[in-house]
C-alpha cells in the first residue's frame, strides 16, 4: 500500500492480500475446471435444439452453461463455429448406429432393412433433441440446413437407395428413398420426440419394444412395396 497526499492507494498486490479478493484476468488454480469440449458442445446442441440458433448468442449459452462468457469464443470461435461443432459431434454419435448398419452389405437386404429400423427407433428414443434440431432447421433455407444435408441427410440416403434397390424383387421399381427416409424421421423420429403427445395416443400397458415392433412390421412393408 502506497500513500499519495495523505490518501491511500491500494495496489494489486495488497488486493491480493485482502481474503475474498482476487484481481482481474486468469481465475485461480484452484477455481473449479469447466467442461472439457465435447461436454460444452453437448450443453451447446442442447441449448441450441431448445431454443434455435437465431434466439441464442454465445453470451447467453455461457450464462446457461454457467461458465464466462469469454470461454466459448477462446475454445470454438464464433456461433456458427460452435453449431457445426455441436451438431457433427451429437448428430455424428447419434447417425453411427445407423450407418453401420447400412454399410452392412454381407447382412441379406431384408435382414439388413429390418436391422436398420430397429436400429433407427433406438437412436430416436435415445436422442430425441436430434430429430427436433432437424425440425427446427428443415424448415427454413440457410446455410445450416445445408450443412445438415451435405454431411448427413445426403449420404444417408444415397445408402438407403442402394438397400431399397436390392430390396426391389423381380426387377420391380424400388421404393423411393426420399418417401422411406420420411417416414423414418417424420414418422418414427417425431414419435419419440413429440413423447408427450405419442403418449396420449398409445396404450399405456404398450412397452417400448411393442412400440418399435410395430414400425418395423409397417416400415418393412412399406420398404417392400
Amino acid at each position: 500500500m502506497t500513500r499519495n497526499n495523505g490518501t491511500c492507494e491500494v495496489t494489486s498486490k495488497d488486493i491480493r492480500k485482502v481474503p475474498g479478493t482476487r484481481p482481474r484476468g486468469r481465475p485461480p488454480r484452484s477455481a473449479e475446471p469447466v467442461g472439457d469440449d465435447d461436454t460444452l458442445l453437448a450443453q451447446a446442441f442442447d441449448i441450441f435444439t431448445q431454443w434455435g440458433y437465431e434466439a441464442t448468442s454465445l453470451r447467453d449459452m455461457a450464462r446457461r452453461m454457467g461458465v464466462s462468457h469469454n470461454l466459448l469464443p477462446l475454445r470454438f470461435g464464433t456461433k456458427a463455429e460452435m453449431w457445426k461443432r455441436a451438431v457433427d459431434l451429437r448428430v455424428g454419435q447419434s447417425s453411427a448406429a445407423s450407418f453401420a448398419v447400412l454399410a452392412q452389405v454381407d447382412l441379406p437386404p431384408q435382414e439388413r432393412i429390418v436391422k436398420l429400423i430397429r436400429t433407427y427407433c433406438d437412436t430416436a428414443a435415445a436422442h430425441p433433441e436430434v430429430t427436433r434440431l432437424f425440425a427446427i432447421e428443415g424448415i427454413h433455407e440457410s446455410w445450416r440446413l445445408d450443412h445438415l444435408v451435405g454431411t448427413f441427410v445426403e449420404p444417408f440416403r444415397r445408402e438407403l437407395e442402394a438397400l431399397l434397390q436390392a430390396l426391389a424383387r423381380d426387377g420391380s421399381k424400388p421404393v423411393s428413398a426420399i418417401a422411406f427416409m420420411s417416414l423414418l424421421v417424420n414418422g418414427v423420429g417425431t414419435y419419440y420426440a413429440a413423447r408427450p403427445l405419442a403418449e396420449r395416443l398409445d396404450t399405456p400397458a404398450e412397452g417400448q419394444e411393442n412400440i418399435r415392433d410395430r414400425f418395423v412390421a409397417v416400415l418393412v412393408k412399406a420398404a417392400t412395396g
